[in-house]
């Protein structure tokens, strides 16, 4: 994974034994928190496999999710602690059973200052995530609830290529950002619609047409 870098052919033998030497495999449990802001950098995240998902708070102890990263990804808001002067209020917890490779902040540090071409990869990847995080700010601003979960529903059915979701309608919220009472009344409407069906902890899409002329599904810039 490490030779997969955008800028590993651009670094010192050196550098990429510093890297090789010091990216710690590490493994979460679902629900396992990795990271607060209130703690210590741990500097560049890289997703070998399963999901982790970055995510705030609000005063009231809702969680907004802001983008999720899975298998060959890293993770900006780790690797933004090490550039100057930037911090962002976010927590980051594993989404799935997920194995990670941990560059150490110091370790990035370094090599940031000394490559462009990890800079160039640092700013890069920082744009997409802003990039993801707006997306989201938009959808919460100025997408009806119909439209976000209507978009949701879709985009799971074309990644899983089947119309059977099985997933809670809390689960749903949470992935929308939304509450459960809300997105239970839309899901009680799509019903009436003839859109979908449900079952305990699923829901099925009986009419992707319809949901799609309730606003184009919408998917993350990243």
């Amino acid at each position: 994974m490490l030779e997969n870098l955008p800028f590993w052919s651009h670094l010192t033998d050196d550098q990429q034994q510093q890297l090789v030497r010091f990216a710690d495999l590490r493994r979460y449990r679902k629900g396992q928190q990795l990271y607060s802001s209130s703690e210590e950098c741990l500097g560049m995240i890289m997703v070998e496999s399963g999901t982790i998902r970055t995510y705030i708070v609000s005063p009231e102890g809702r969680e907004i999710t802001l983008f999720k990263l899975s298998e060959g990804e890293s993770c900006v808001l780790s690797v933004a602690c090490v550039l100057s002067e930037i911090q962002f209020e976010t927590q980051i917890m594993a989404a799935a059973d997920a194995r990670l490779r941990i560059v150490p902040a110091g370790v990035f540090d370094r090599l940031f200052r000394e490559n462009v071409y990890v800079r160039e990869f640092a700013y890069e990847t920082a744009t997409r995530r802003f990039s993801a995080v707006m997306h989201v700010m938009q959808q919460m601003l100025f997408d009806g609830m119909d439209q976000r979960l209507a978009g949701f529903l879709l985009e799971k059915y074309e990644a899983e290529g089947s119309p059977e979701i099985v997933m809670t309608q809390e689960q749903i919220a949470g992935e929308i950002n939304s509450a459960r009472e809300v997105v239970a009344r839309s899901v009680r409407q799509f019903v009436k619609d003839g859109l979908v069906s449900t079952g305990r902890g699923r829901i099925r899409i009986l009419d992707p047409q319809g949901l799609r002329k309730l606003g184009k599904a919408t998917s993350s810039p990243i």
